[in-house]
């Protein structure tokens, strides 16, 4: 047990070494911890920032360019507000693996307002029996969508 609590210890001690050698580089000064206090797993940085320890140690180990950091989170972030969970690690985008293109993003965030739009007049639709709808809804449902 003694070896484990030295070896926790040492990993803790890493961790956070790691961990403050990537704020310096990138200038975060403030508000840095490690996620529920678990150090080593996800960190905290500015109330903004959730990076793993992977995105953390890669960043360091590759010397990535520090504008590359930001373009990789801006793009996973705004991936994921359009319901896209299949982001690239942060090791895989700075080796430059596929992504989608700017041009794709508009058009998926196009689509998705469209969604949202549709959802939102079939929901106030259910509200409403054919004598009662309301004639601003008498244009067809695909007449309003206008799908690409």
């Amino acid at each position: 047990m003694k070896d484990y609590l030295k070896l926790k210890a040492d990993y803790n001690r890493a961790c956070n070494a790691l961990l403050e050698e990537f704020c310096r580089k990138h200038e975060f000064e403030y508000e840095t911890y490690w996620v529920a206090g678990d150090v080593g797993t996800i960190a905290c940085l500015q109330d903004y920032y959730y990076v793993d320890m992977q995105t953390i140690i890669a960043d360091l180990e590759i010397d990535a360019p520090e504008e590359e950091f930001d373009n990789w989170y801006e793009y996973c972030l705004e991936l994921g507000l359009l319901g896209d969970t299949q982001t690239p690690n942060f090791k895989s985008w700075l080796r430059g693996c596929p992504r989608k293109s700017p041009e794709l993003i508009e058009y998926m965030k196009e689509l998705k307002q469209k969604v949202e739009d549709s959802k939102r007049i079939f929901e106030e639709t259910l509200k409403f029996t054919e004598a009662e709808k309301p004639a601003t809804e008498k244009t067809s449902f695909w007449e309003t969508v206008k799908c690409k």
